[in-house]
């Protein structure tokens, strides 16, 4: 029987095989790399007609191509609606004043949708740069 000091070169030692290579490093940097954003929560306004789909609303398209600019630009990462007629937009911006001052330009702006809240949000977990094994 082999003790472990004789152990074949790169068998894993008590069971668990010691992390490698370019997906390990990956992980481990990504551990170390907390990335900052401020999340925006908005809720219909006055004008969101319920009986209609999102794309179905007035100045539907305005309000598109706005928030496809804010994607464009690097200020909006991630957006998406949630439930209750509300939606999440994870921003890349330097204060809740700069995002204020920029949905205050969109189309539905206090019609279609307003602030609900602003917070911080620290990152640590992303596996979307991940690559399946």
């Amino acid at each position: 029987m082999l003790g472990p000091a004789s152990a074949a070169p790169g068998a894993p030692r008590g069971g668990v095989r010691p992390e490698r290579g370019a997906r390990a490093r990956s992980r481990r940097r990504r551990r170390l790399r907390a990335v900052m954003f401020l999340v925006l929560i908005t809720q219909s306004g006055p004008e969101w007609d319920a009986s209609k789909t999102m794309e179905e609303q007035s100045d539907w398209d305005a309000h598109a191509t706005f928030m496809d600019n804010l994607v464009d630009e690097g200020f909006l990462v991630l957006g998406g609606p949630l439930t209750n007629r509300r939606t999440a937009h994870a921003i890349e911006a330097e204060s809740e004043e700069a995002i204020r001052a920029t949905f205050a330009r969109d189309p539905w702006s206090k019609t279609h949708l307003e602030i609900a809240s602003i917070e911080p949000w620290t990152i640590r977990l992303d596996g979307r740069s991940v690559q399946p094994a």
